[in-house]
This record gives structure tokens, C-alpha cells and sequence, in this order.
């Protein structure tokens, strides 16, 4: 071998050497990326995985809220249910038809039997009249409780006057004011302070709640969670220093939580209930008006 070839041979091998030299340094420059990706993922999670942690979150606090919510006001709601499966069952039994029954009577003048059709209904609330000597009663008694009546919701409840109602009113002293309200809603449904009083000119402005929380235990946390379902020509019976006044319901509405004008006085003789709506919050009020039946 000549000394041509011999530096030939000695450059080719520097050249595989340098390439090699190359590969491995390539290699090892993947490996540390591949490190260096692994390490970050593990220490900053990709935004998939912020969105997916946050979805979980909302969904698990949701979850919370709809349970919350649900037993707070689930003596309303349940109220609500029982109203509308009772209204659905007097339906269907005012909806059967009368069945004609062949029956046996007898002669007055002769006594002998013969048959007659009668009209008989399948259900029993109409197969048992009030006998003939039984005469309907003159008048109902009057109740010494001021109290507010709407027969075709069932409802029936005190009328309350906060007891420093009207001089915080005076004042203009609004906490005490609201927190004498408050209190008072507990007991009954709530006259307004400085509103008229029932059966007088002006509006006789009366307030209850449709929910409440847990633990405010009240028998009447629900007492108007079934106003919602008055209808105009409604009577409503309020009884009111002894005497009792039937009011007919003319409007019903919702308003803004600051909507005072509810509150105005006017030349009629009217009432107005308001409660909160949609039931179990307070986003908005629901109003229903009615006039005094001077009849």
C-alpha cells in the first residue's frame, strides 16, 4: 500500500468517525427534548387538561347548588306537586259522566213498586245528599283573628303587624324596618306598615313568603307558594278587626324587586298580595290586585 492510499484509508476513517460523532449527538439532543417535553407536561398541564378540570368543577358545584336548592325549598315544591295532583284528580271526577240506574220506588197512593231511571254518578262524593231537614247555616262565625282567606288555593293564615312597623317607617329607619318585616313573615302573612288597612279606602298591601330557608322553621315559610296559581274573578276573604271583606281579583303581574310603585295609595278600595317568583328566589315579585265587593 502506497502512502496515497494509506492517507486515503486514514481520511475515510475521520470522515465515519465525525459522522458517528454527529448521529450520537443527534440522539442525545431527541432524548433531551422528549425529557424536557415529559417534565414540563408533568409540571404545566396542557390546556385540554385546564379545560377538563374546570368543567369537572363546574359540574360537581352545579350539582351542589341543584341539591341545595332542591332541599331548601322542597316544602314549596312539594306543596306545589300535591296542589296539582289534587286539581288533576277533581278534574278527571268532574269529567265522569252520570250513569242511568234503574231503581225500585214505591207508589205513594198505592204502595206497589215500579221502576224509574235515575241518574246516579259512578263516584261517591254524589251518592249521599244532605237530608232534607238539614238547613245550610245562616252566616259563618266571624273570626276574632285578623286573618286572610283564598278558598279555591286553600289557603288561610294570620294577618301580622310588625310591632314596630310603623315607627321604623316614620323614621325611616329601613333595616329595622326590614328586619321587623322579616321577623313577622315567621308568624303569618305580613300587613305593610303605613298601607291602608283592609275594607278602607286605599291599598291594603299584604306580604308572605312562597319559600324560606332550612333553618327558619315556620309553618308558614310556603303560605303563598300557591299564589302563582290565582286567577282573575278569585275571591279572596279577609278578616279584619271583626269583620270580614270578600275582595274579587282583577290583575296579577311580576315586577322588579325594586318596583315600589306596588306600594301606592289610591282613591279605590283595593288589596294587594305579593310574594317571591319563581318560587325559592328572589328575582322577581309577583302582584296580585283585587277590589273590595261592596255589594
Amino acid at each position: 500500500m502506497n502512502s496515497l492510499q494509506s492517507k486515503i484509508q486514514q481520511w475515510a476513517h475521520q470522515v465515519d468517525r465525525k459522522g458517528l460523532k454527529a448521529e450520537e449527538a443527534d440522539h442525545l439532543r431527541l432524548d433531551l427534548l422528549a425529557h424536557e417535553k415529559v417534565q414540563w407536561n408533568a409540571q404545566f398541564p396542557t390546556h385540554r387538561s385546564s379545560f377538563e378540570n374546570l368543567r369537572r368543577f363546574a359540574t360537581t358545584a352545579l350539582a351542589l347548588f341543584l341539591l341545595f336548592f332542591t332541599l331548601t325549598n322542597a316544602p314549596a315544591y312539594g306543596k306545589m306537586a300535591l296542589a296539582s295532583l289534587q286539581e288533576n284528580w277533581q278534574n278527571h271526577q268532574n269529567s265522569q259522566p252520570l250513569t242511568p240506574l234503574t231503581v225500585l220506588e214505591n207508589d205513594p197512593w198505592t204502595g206497589a213498586k215500579h221502576q224509574s231511571e235515575a241518574l246516579l254518578a259512578t263516584e261517591p262524593r254524589l251518592l249521599a245528599p244532605q237530608a232534607d231537614y238539614e238547613l245550610p247555616p245562616l252566616a259563618a262565625p266571624v273570626s276574632y283573628e285578623n286573618r286572610i282567606q283564598i278558598p279555591t288555593l286553600d289557603i288561610n293564615a294570620p294577618i301580622v303587624e310588625p310591632s314596630l312597623g310603623l315607627s321604623a317607617l316614620q323614621n325611616k329607619d329601613w333595616a329595622a324596618l326590614e328586619e321587623q318585616i322579616h321577623s313577622a313573615l315567621t308568624q303569618g302573612v305580613v300587613h305593610f306598615p303605613g298601607t291602608a288597612e283592609p275594607g278602607q279606602q286605599g291599598n291594603a298591601f299584604l306580604t308572605g313568603h312562597s319559600s324560606n330557608v332550612l333553618w327558619e322553621q315556620s309553618a308558614y315559610n310556603t303560605v303563598f307558594a300557591l299564589l302563582p296559581k290565582i286567577k282573575i274573578g278569585d275571591e279572596i276573604w279577609v278578616t279584619y278587626n271583626q269583620t270580614e271583606y270578600r275582595y274579587t281579583v282583577t290583575e296579577r303581574k311580576e315586577v322588579s324587586p325594586k318596583d315600589v310603585s306596588v306600594l301606592k295609595q289610591g282613591e279605590g278600595k283595593t288589596l294587594t298580595l305579593v310574594t317571591c317568583t319563581p318560587v325559592g328566589t328572589t328575582l322577581r315579585r309577583l302582584v296580585v290586585t283585587a277590589v273590595l265587593n261592596e255589594n
